[in-house]
């Protein structure tokens, strides 16, 4: 041990001329025992300031991970709020256009059914008028969609509804097809 301590320059060579005490070698032993505890005490309390440093700034990392990525996916939800919200504003204004056009072809076409007397002609001119309040209920939700309003359901009878798109898809038939109810 002394031999490994005068190595490092912990402990000062025996003197050539001089053969150490047991005593003495205890004292210088002792010191150079103090000495290793003191540096080990430093350097254990250094590794533990560390590791506590090291564990702040790892838990740092992860909270800022995770506020980046809580951010990402505000950005996120921001971005398609505002695509939909552009969304609603189109169909908006689509829905206008378009209602607009068929108020113009409803009044047309109530003017005309009421010119004509009872027959086919009178039909088509009925099949107009579903046609029109058909387009015309679907911009109303288009509209009730863009404001973001509650939509109320409504009860429809399927067999006059399908007697209706079977009376207006047999005109854009061919002759040799028809179609029965």
């Amino acid at each position: 041990v002394h031999a490994w301590l005068v190595q490092r320059g912990l402990l000062a060579p025996y003197a050539a001329r001089r053969v150490p005490s047991v005593t003495s070698l205890l004292f210088n032993g002792l010191v150079c025992f103090g000495t290793l505890a003191v540096c080990y005490v430093g350097v254990a309390s250094m590794h533990h300031a560390l590791s506590r440093a090291l564990a702040r700034l790892t838990e740092e990392l992860r909270q800022r991970d995770r506020a980046e990525a809580a951010r990402r996916q505000a950005e996120d939800t921001m971005r398609a709020n505002q695509h939909f919200e552009a969304l609603g504003k189109l169909s908006s204004g689509v829905a206008h256009d378009v209602n607009n056009a068929l108020t113009a072809v409803l009044c047309n076409a109530e003017l005309l059914r009421h010119s004509l007397p009872p027959g086919e002609a009178r039909e088509q001119v009925e099949d107009i008028l579903a046609a029109a309040r058909s387009a015309a209920q679907t911009t109303r939700h288009l509209l009730s969609l863009s404001r973001r309003s509650f939509c109320v359901p409504v009860s429809t009878d399927p067999a006059a509804e399908l007697k209706t798109a079977c009376r207006l898809a047999a005109r854009l038939l061919p002759e040799n097809i028809w179609l029965s109810t």
